[in-house]
């Protein structure tokens, strides 16, 4: 037929863009247009399609009259301004054509559209639908993918900050562990030169004679030997703490090392499972019991902080799957 074509291009969605973006406070204004509109439009193009000879003259009127009121009406809000004065009556007017004009199209023009057209019209509708969700997907697919990179780069970045918060902290601790190990080597050297000297000035001034007795002799050298056993165990007390700080420095410094290195081989990594193994060693490197040569394995495991329980944990939750 025909007769509806130019006002159905009228009717473009670049035209309805516009008009929705009039809306203003008015929220039911972008609901009854997607909601008649649409309906509108389907009808009026199916009816286009039917043989003239088939539709009476006073119908064709009234479609093409309803359709040209509803068009005139979305051009003229559409080429005002958003902040218009009157913008609220042009919304009015636009729903005030939308309600009639549909019922009109549902009551009077339906019933003159041939079944075959109105099916092939809702079929092509259908078609541009699917068309249209699958280009969506489409976008929903190329979108989560971009996520999925960003999540990665910010997990990467996250690991990073982490790592070098950390790094910080043990290097930190290593510096205290070596300042405290320091002056726990000058406390041990001291007391070993106190040590030295008192033993020489004690046992010099030891006065024994052929009438001494085993009593005066004990007494005389036991009191001498207590001096010298807290001067010992003052030297026995350094030198272990001397050790014990040394132990944990060289500890911290080598988990400084591992987590310095961590973002090197994290920018290298590409798949979970490289990630994965990168992390399982990493953890191994932060937390696994060192031995560092310096704490004897008996008697000073005490001081050597057991993790071999948070390493379980921690492993059991990085191990790639599959491993």
């Amino acid at each position: 037929m025909g007769q509806l074509t130019g006002a159905l291009n009228r009717l473009n969605d670049e035209l309805l863009e516009k008009v929705r973006a009039r809306q203003g406070q008015d929220s039911n204004f972008v609901q009854q247009l997607d909601r008649d509109l649409p309906v509108i439009l389907r009808l009026a193009r199916a009816f286009d399609l039917t043989p003239p000879d088939e539709v009476p003259p006073n119908i064709l009127d009234l479609a093409r009259r309803q359709l040209e009121q509803v068009a005139q009406a979305c051009e003229q809000i559409a080429n005002m301004p958003v902040d218009a004065d009157n913008m609220s009556s042009l919304r009015q007017s636009v729903k005030s054509t939308l309600s009639p004009a549909l019922n009109e199209y549902r009551q009077q023009v339906h019933p003159h559209i041939r079944p075959d057209v109105d099916a092939g019209e809702r079929l092509s509708r259908a078609e541009e639908a699917n068309s249209a969700a699958s280009e969506a997907l489409e976008r929903a697919k190329a979108a989560e993918d971009v996520f999925q990179q960003l999540a990665e780069s910010a997990q990467i970045r996250l690991a990073e900050i982490g790592a070098g918060y950390l790094s910080k902290y043990y290097g930190e601790q290593a510096d205290k562990y070596r300042s405290a190990a320091k002056r726990w080597l000058v406390t041990a050297a001291a007391s070993s030169a106190v040590a030295v000297l008192a033993a020489a000035v004690l046992f010099a001034t030891l006065e024994i004679g052929v009438s001494t007795t085993w009593m005066v002799f004990a007494r005389e050298v036991g009191a001498r030997l207590f001096v010298l056993g807290l001067l010992g165990y003052a030297i026995g007390f350094s030198v272990r703490a001397y050790r014990s700080n040394t132990h944990l420095r060289v500890i911290d410094e080598r988990k400084r090392n591992a987590l310095d290195t961590f973002p090197l081989f994290a920018e290298s990594a590409t798949t979970d499972e490289q990630r994965g193994l990168l992390t399982l060693e990493l953890v191994r490197a932060v937390f696994a019991p060192e031995d560092t040569g310096f704490l004897d394995e008996v008697s000073d495991r005490a001081v050597a902080s057991d993790s071999t329980a948070l390493l379980s944990l921690l492993l059991s939750r990085t191990v790639p799957q599959g491993r």
